[in-house]
């Protein structure tokens, strides 16, 4: 919705000499007591260290389960003083906590509480932030009306925001997975034509960016629209030049080049040509053998999961993978290299098979 450049407009930087007045309610701003002032900075304090716990590259329950709790107290306090801009703030993150945590009932109910406060105080640069994460639940849940329903909406927000800005700047890469989003929930209702229209308009941002690792996934994930529409000369070019772009900008970026290895295997698979097949599903395999023992570090956990967005084999491989291997030693069962060593595996075994 990730490195999340989605979540980077809502950090917050308690030296800013106008954020205090941003969390105050109007009548608080004009008559605020020491002890408010107080109150109020400690919030933002807590929410801040929440953010730096949840958002970063890697992220594990532990992580999301003490910014739970810090974003918890922040609501607590900005409710007290009324400062409805930071409660709205807090909710997002503890809706955001719910929604990686995968109890979605809890994330709609704090996500949809955030979007209706941003929406009474106006707060239009930041509404797009609820309606995105409400998208991601919808999309999860495999309610993909739902899920359009709301990215549609946070997309046109973005744009505009976006277009107002002259150089647009904090609001590219945001709107780049936005794109992509939506082009994944195209992909996964059959639509491909639209998941193309949605990736490509990604892919032309990224390149006039400059952003390799962006049009790496990107390419990836048309790579992937094409191998199911049978065009798999077209996939495999599409992967080759998603590895490039990879292979130039981000040596450590080991996820992905996995889950590009994988793909490549199996577009030559459905080609018959099942020695080039096996030969990059290899490559993967050692991938996720170095990454499983911690001699691989890889920095693109949030890019690993914008990829598999797009496979819809997740599931048919990780039912096949006990039989072969418990690569959840590894990685643990809810992670993102667990699936992609549990489709890498799957490759091998249709291979053989």
């Amino acid at each position: 919705m990730q490195f999340s450049p989605i979540l980077a407009t809502i950090l917050l930087t308690v030296s800013s000499p106008t954020l205090a007045l941003y969390y105050f309610s109007p009548s608080l701003a004009q008559a605020p007591t020491p002890t408010a002032e107080e109150r109020i900075t400690e919030a933002i304090m807590l929410n801040n260290q929440g953010e730096g716990l949840v958002y970063k590259d890697l992220v594990g329950l532990a992580d999301l389960q003490a910014g739970l709790e810090l974003f918890q107290q922040s609501l607590a306090i900005f409710k007290q003083y009324g400062a409805k801009a930071g409660e709205a703030n807090s909710l997002v993150n503890i809706g955001y906590v719910y929604l990686r945590k995968g109890e979605y009932a809890k994330a709609l109910d704090f996500l949809q509480s955030a979007l209706d406060i941003r929406r009474k105080l106006r707060d239009k640069e930041n509404e797009w932030i609820p309606l995105s994460y409400i998208a991601e639940v919808y999309l999860n849940l495999g309610d993909y009306q739902k899920a359009l329903d709301f990215y549609q909406p946070a997309l046109k927000v973005l744009q505009e925001l976006k277009a107002a800005n002259s150089q647009g700047y904090n609001y590219t890469t945001s709107e780049t997975i936005l794109l992509a989003d939506i082009g994944s929930v195209y992909f996964r209702t059959g639509k491909y034509s639209q998941a193309l229209d949605f990736y490509q308009q990604s892919l032309t941002i990224q390149k006039a960016k400059g952003d390799k690792s962006g049009t790496a996934q990107t390419l990836n994930n048309i790579g992937v629209v094409y191998l199911n529409l049978g065009n798999y000369a077209q996939a495999l070019d599409s992967y080759q030049q998603g590895l490039k772009d990879l292979q130039e900008c981000c040596s450590n970026f080991y996820g992905t080049q996995a889950a590009i290895f994988n793909n490549i295997s199996g577009a030559y698979f459905s080609l018959g040509q099942y020695q080039k097949s096996l030969e990059f599903a290899e490559k993967s395999t050692n991938i996720y053998k170095k990454l499983g023992t911690g001699e691989y570090k890889s920095t693109d956990e949030q890019a690993i999961k914008l990829l598999y967005n797009a496979l819809g084999q997740n599931a048919q491989a990780l039912q096949q993978v006990t039989n072969r291997a418990n690569v959840g030693d590894a990685f643990g069962k809810d992670s993102f290299q667990f699936q992609g060593a549990a489709l890498n595996l799957n490759n091998i075994g249709q291979i053989y098979f």
